[in-house]
């Protein structure tokens, strides 16, 4: 764990960022939530998917370590040096879910993988080798837009209920509901941010944003790594939600 939950990520991707937005805008879905999605890389066995969920609504599949995943063939045509990137720039030892994302309304606070999976095995082994003890461990690439005084940190122990009727209140920080929002700096578009140990959402930006979300089995060693290469960058834009 360490002593911060958001930061900017000293990492540079390889991509055109015109053409990503256009093949976004191309192939996107509106999920059941918050967001117009989509998935560009997949389980490959319909099996891995939890039934009952809608496979565009977040990060809903089973974590077994044996999958087999697939990007999506036109993204894969379209974008190997930012495949390539991802595979050696980012510390994972093998990805799994990758999706790009722009929301549509308030995302209330929520935790990606938490709460998903009915199984509490799955959930647990999901923490294992998703990084529930390599905090912050949710990699995202800021496409398009801001996410300056948009996408905020929130209190874990507020619930996600308590938080959905903050949001449809009165959107901003108070006694009642508080978060903080972060800054990103210009000379990078990489950021990282817990997946279990706190909440996280998204105001209604000014203008749309996209987000590439990226899941994976991290390295730890690399992950630390980066991390405190990061931080020693970008220690100015790090974030910790209770202090």
């Amino acid at each position: 764990m360490n002593n911060f939950d958001f930061l900017p990520i000293d990492v540079q991707l390889n991509y055109d960022k015109q053409k990503l937005v256009s093949f976004f805008h191309q192939y996107a879905q509106k999920a059941p939530t918050w967001w117009n999605i989509v998935v560009i890389r997949e389980p490959v066995d319909s099996n891995s998917l939890i039934p009952n969920y809608h496979t565009l609504d977040a990060v809903k599949f089973k974590w077994n370590p044996d999958c087999e995943w697939a990007w999506m063939p036109e993204f894969e045509e379209q974008f190997p040096l930012l495949i390539d990137d991802l595979n050696e720039k980012l510390p994972y030892s093998k990805i799994t879910n990758v999706m790009l994302m722009s929301n549509y309304t308030v995302v209330h606070p929520h935790n990606d993988i938490s709460n998903y999976d009915p199984e509490v095995d799955n959930v647990q082994n999901a923490r294992i080798v998703l990084g529930g003890d390599m905090e912050p461990s949710s990699y995202r690439v800021l496409i398009d837009g801001s996410l300056d005084d948009t996408f905020f940190l929130s209190d874990p122990n507020v619930g996600e209920e308590s938080g959905r009727k903050w949001l449809e209140l009165d959107p901003t920080p108070g006694v009642d509901y508080n978060y903080k929002t972060v800054r990103m700096p210009e000379d990078t578009n990489v950021m990282v941010f817990p997946t279990f140990s706190i909440t996280h959402g998204a105001l209604i930006p000014e203008s749309p944003k996209i987000i590439l979300s990226i899941h994976g089995f991290l390295d730890k060693d690399r992950h630390n790594e980066l991390l405190q290469k990061s931080y020693e960058r970008y220690k100015d834009y790090a974030v910790s939600y209770f202090e």
